[in-house]
């Protein structure tokens, strides 16, 4: 009888040491995908770079003009090829709405594909591009940093206080982040 309890003690172990197999072969892929998709926003600081030329405020409010991107208008920038990251933004996308159509905006959705307008501007996706009830571009740059939904961190309230500021000098053109972005 003594032996029975102890066979019966091993598979009761084994079972658990399958187990603790499986979570960990899991949590491995899991980590090493979201690593890799850990990215610099604009990695070589083209964005940073033409946001400084005094006509980058006129060439992008053109590129969104031939979009029929009009004044009050939040245009949610997505790849042209299935992207986890891009998938990852929807809930800041729509929480940003949320507030932003409170405030009389529209949403627009667009898939970045090279040779067009906006991608000599933007190398990265998920991007948001706001333009306030004025006609002046507000906001140009990701919802979030980090890994998404694991650790991502979003700015939504200051993206939606810099899109209905009327005061603000000049866009804000937020570039200089990492985080789940897909990009080319």
């Amino acid at each position: 009888m003594n032996v029975m309890n102890i066979k019966g003690i091993k598979r009761d172990y084994s079972v658990y040491l399958i187990l603790l197999a499986w979570f960990v072969t899991v949590m491995s892929v899991v980590i090493s995908f979201s690593v890799r998709k850990v990215v610099a926003y604009d990695p070589f600081g083209d964005l940073i770079y033409q946001s400084s030329n005094t006509d980058f405020e006129k060439e992008i409010s053109e590129a969104l003009e031939s979009m029929n991107i009009g004044p009050g208008t939040m245009l949610h920038v997505v790849s042209d090829k299935p992207c986890f990251c891009d998938d990852m933004t929807n809930k800041y996308s729509e929480a940003l709405y949320e507030k932003l159509e409170e405030s009389g905006f529209t949403y627009k959705k667009a898939a970045l594909m090279k040779g067009d307008q906006l991608s000599r501007y933007i190398v990265s996706t998920p991007t948001v591009i706001t333009v306030g009830h004025d006609g002046r571009l507000k906001y140009l740059g990701p919802y979030a940093t980090g890994l998404g939904c694991f650790t991502g961190d979003t700015d939504i309230e200051g993206i939606y206080a810099a899109s209905i500021d009327n005061e603000l000098p000049g866009p804000i053109v937020n570039a200089e982040n990492v985080g789940c972005y897909c990009q080319g």
